[in-house]
């Protein structure tokens, strides 16, 4: 559900900024889990949790590159940091180099969104098993 949610923000997001009249645009919504725990003589004296959360965009304009991350998941202040990128885009010098690369209009960010936590799975649990084998030998 997350997952969706985050999809949605994304491609929410890449929407915007091709109504800004770029040639391309690119968004990664994200979702950060973080807790705490405070002890004071041996005992939990404060427990917090908290969720933040942002989308980074990327917005190419006639081969000016421009990206810009905003911290909040509403859907107003995406749209002012989208229209702040074009805004980047256009006062930046021309990228020189011939090919931008995939960017949304290539890829969507559905299959980004899934090579991006497959990687990520693979890159926690290999640590993981490594660690392990080589205690055990």
């Amino acid at each position: 559900m997350v997952t969706e949610r985050l999809l949605r923000i994304a491609e929410k997001t890449v929407q915007c900024a091709m109504r800004q009249n770029v040639d391309q645009a690119q968004a990664s919504a994200f979702l950060l889990d973080t807790a705490l725990t405070r002890f004071a003589n041996s005992q939990i004296h404060q427990n917090v949790a908290t969720k933040k959360g942002g989308v980074l965009i990327k917005v190419v304009l006639n081969k000016q590159v421009s990206t810009t991350r905003v911290n909040t998941l509403e859907e107003e202040q995406i749209e002012n940091a989208v229209i702040q990128a074009v805004k980047i885009a256009k006062a930046s010098k021309a990228y020189l180099r011939q090919s931008l690369g995939p960017l949304s209009k290539e890829f969507s960010t559905r299959k980004r969104l899934i090579v991006r936590l497959c990687t990520e799975r693979k890159r926690l649990k290999k640590p993981l098993k490594r660690h392990t084998q080589n205690r055990q030998l």
